[in-house]
């Protein structure tokens, strides 16, 4: 090599050898995988005053530095879920909580010292009736499934930054938290690095209005009795049953006489009166199993 040209390459080498930082990612023969290497050494190979080579050497730190970036993405994802507003809890595969944030004790009325280190079997929410914490069990049995399924597992990127998902589920639950009824969607996710992130969507207001649309499509406003719509749903179902069990149904259709002149001799309003009346005997008066629909006007179906 010319002089030049080696004294840079001295000059880089002996650069190198001074910093155990210095990093080089390449093929490690024809297998294809990333590595990453840190030159721990370097020295000249010399013959009387000339420089002829150099003796290098080089440790494999591949596996150390993805535990360096899981751990940074996982404080990455910590500082994310910690502040967000919504509850979140992190598990291990043990089935030990990691981190909750500020929603989930803000809205499972506890604090940190109740729940992170522990199982959930060792803190109060089992007792409250929150199956859906005590046990990731589900998504677990999801991955396993899957994988026997295939055979084999997919090796992963070990150049990746991210631990990548392994499995999603998603559901909903309805549960009792000091006597209020809540409806929360539950978002479990696993990753490679074997950490449960469970998401909970607080969607009571939504549930709510949902229900009070459903019941205000299917019930009469003023009675409160089912309405014709959900009268012939009803009807259907109620019939394939009959059908399947070889029986038969009976429906009483009953109209009120002279009712309008309860309206043109003393108003509407006591003709509703009326109407809220007899929709609350006819209900008394059924038995369990039975119906009662007001098919409109002072018409009633039983």
């Amino acid at each position: 090599a010319q002089s030049g040209i080696q004294d840079d390459i001295h000059d880089e080498v002996l650069g190198l050898s001074n910093s155990n930082l210095s990093n080089f990612s390449g093929s490690s023969g024809s297998s294809g995988l990333d590595k990453t290497v840190v030159l721990r050494n370097a020295a000249d190979a010399e013959h009387g005053t000339r420089t002829i080579g150099y003796f290098l050497s080089f440790v494999d730190i591949t596996e150390q530095e993805q535990m360096l970036e899981n751990e940074a993405f996982d404080a990455y994802i910590y500082g994310i879920l910690k502040n967000a507003s919504w509850p979140v809890y992190i598990k291990t595969k043990s089935n030990i909580f990691k981190m909750v944030n500020k929603a989930f004790l803000d809205f499972f009325q506890c604090n940190e010292k109740e729940i992170v280190g522990l199982a959930p079997s060792e803190t109060k929410l089992c007792n409250d009736g929150l199956d859906f914490l005590s046990s990731d069990r589900d998504v677990w049995e999801h991955i396993h499934n899957r994988e026997k399924l295939k055979g084999t597992t997919t090796p992963s990127d070990t150049k990746s930054s991210e631990p990548k998902e392994m499995s999603v589920d998603i559901s909903e639950k309805t549960i009792n938290i000091n006597g209020q009824i809540k409806t929360v969607v539950v978002k479990k996710t696993v990753f490679e690095n074997n950490l449960v992130i469970c998401n909970l969507i607080d969607i009571t207001n939504l549930k709510n209005k949902e229900n009070y649309l459903l019941h205000m499509a299917t019930h009469d406003s003023l009675t409160g009795l089912p309405n014709r719509a959900l009268f012939q749903d009803r009807l259907i179902m109620t019939k394939r049953i009959a059908d399947r069990v070889k029986s038969s149904i009976g429906i009483v259709f009953a109209d009120i006489n002279k009712f309008k002149a309860i309206n043109d001799i003393y108003g509407h309003e006591a003709g509703d009166v009326a109407l809220i009346h007899l929709a609350g005997i006819m209900s008394k008066l059924t038995r369990a199993g039975d119906f009662v629909f007001r098919y409109g006007g002072e018409e009633f179906l039983i």
